[in-house]
């Protein structure tokens, strides 16, 4: 899942690895850290952007391959289901467990949090599922 995390913010922040400053970005907040440890809000954004179209589910094609988004004549048995609802309250609880490791090591975790609501960006989901499906 962290992978999938780290592969999605390539793609939106590109290069901030290798930046003394990372760039600003009002959908994805990054707060660097000091050790290997990351913290990531993938599900809790409430930013809703005309701009950006709702995710919806796929369906299997003959190989039993998900495609996004799917076909509105989709047979049940092949409906690929996405969510699309927050994960309620995880900003606050993943800000409680990093102020706590703070605390604990005087050590800082990084922290990725996503502001897009998850009807519209999966930020862990594979390919066209995160986006569109």
């Amino acid at each position: 899942m962290l992978l999938k995390v780290v592969e999605l913010l390539g793609i939106l922040m590109p290069m901030f690895v290798y930046s003394s400053d990372p760039p600003k970005n009002m959908h994805v907040e990054y707060i660097p850290g000091n050790t290997n440890l990351i913290f990531s809000v993938p599900h809790d954004g409430s930013t809703n952007l005309t701009s950006i179209p709702i995710r919806s589910n796929g369906c299997k094609d003959a190989d039993g391959v998900c495609l996004y988004p799917g076909k509105d004549d989709c047979h049940p048995d092949k409906i690929c289901k996405v969510v699309t609802g927050a994960d309620l309250n995880a900003k606050v609880i993943a800000q409680i467990v990093y102020d706590k490791y703070i605390e604990s090591t005087g050590k800082y975790p990084h922290l990725i949090i996503s502001h897009l609501h998850r009807s519209m960006l999966d930020p862990n989901s594979r390919g066209d599922k995160a986006h569109r499906g």
